[in-house]
């Protein structure tokens, strides 16, 4: 099983997808603001 062998990349690319939303909305948040 690929996800026993390697749980610990699976779980970082999660993290790094999480980080990278919570920047993403993070900017549209500050935009909205910004224009407003």
């Amino acid at each position: 099983m690929i996800h026993a062998t390697r749980p610990f990349v699976l779980n970082e690319w999660i993290q790094t997808t999480i980080q990278g939303y919570q920047v993403s909305g993070t900017v549209e948040v500050r935009r909205l603001d910004c224009h407003h």
